[in-house]
């Protein structure tokens, strides 16, 4: 994941068969805002209370477990840009 050491924002959208994030996803320092959403078991292993695997992202201040308007806005710009 070297080369997207610069990544501030992603958005996990419609991956139906991902269970759980890379490890290296740790190494993303400047990641500041992740959305993966309607993924419960992702929600149940991420929470950032309760989750077994929460460590791996707990250096990430803005997650989001539940779609919003900003996250519907920013999956229909990825897909339906002009």
């Amino acid at each position: 994941m070297g080369s997207l050491s610069s990544l501030r924002e992603l958005v996990i959208y419609d991956c139906t068969g991902l269970t759980s994030l890379p490890e290296e996803i740790r190494s993303l320092n400047k990641l500041k805002t992740l959305y993966f959403c309607d993924y419960p078991l992702l929600q149940e292993r991420y929470n950032m209370k309760t989750g077994e695997d929460q460590a791996t992202i707990a250096h990430i201040s803005d997650v989001h477990f539940k779609i919003d308007r900003y996250m519907c806005w920013k999956v229909e710009s990825l897909f339906y840009a002009d």
